[in-house]
């Protein structure tokens, strides 16, 4: 709970990556019902030369599951799973990718 409130008192540096907009609600929720799971975390990457935001679930999810959102906050890709699903739009994700920052992890 300190740390929401960290985020919410602090300014950050003009050239930081934001969350989209409409990422903020899905990222409250996020936050709250993975407050207690390692390795949960919330980060910004650029695939396929667009900025999305990845929501990885950490360990209380047994499936380990990960969901992709674009900035338009659709998701385009799930991963993890039960299928152990590691592509998104036919490309592995993590290979593909590229991390820009963490927002929030456990």
């Amino acid at each position: 709970m300190a740390f929401l409130f960290g985020l919410a008192c602090c300014s950050e540096p003009d050239d930081s990556p934001e969350l989209p907009e409409c990422i903020n609600p899905l990222f409250d929720l996020f936050v709250e019902e993975n407050q207690n799971c390692e390795g949960a975390q919330v980060g910004i990457y650029i695939f396929e030369d667009m900025e999305v935001s990845v929501f990885a679930q950490g360990n209380c999810i047994t499936d380990a599951s990960t969901s992709v959102f674009n900035s338009d906050c659709e998701e385009i890709c799930y991963l993890g799973g039960i299928a152990g699903i590691a592509e998104c739009n036919g490309k592995p994700f993590f290979d593909s990718a590229s991390l820009v920052s963490i927002v929030w992890e456990r």
